[in-house]
């Protein structure tokens, strides 16, 4: 599989390594949520910062 953005061949992750950008809609194994599904709804992942944007938004 690659990246549809930098064309790096990427295995099964949520972000590509080289650019960054977002590879599904819902990422399969979030690691701020514990390894849970979640859809964050950002193109890039918030990473820590992740709850302080969740909190602006609710």
């Amino acid at each position: 599989m690659e990246c549809i953005k930098c064309k790096n061949e990427i295995n099964g992750i949520n972000f590509c390594t080289k650019c960054g950008s977002k590879l599904n809609v819902i990422c399969k194994e979030c690691w701020m949520k514990n390894g849970q599904p979640y859809n964050c709804g950002f193109d890039e992942c918030p990473g820590y910062k992740l709850p302080i944007l969740e909190k602006l938004n609710s």
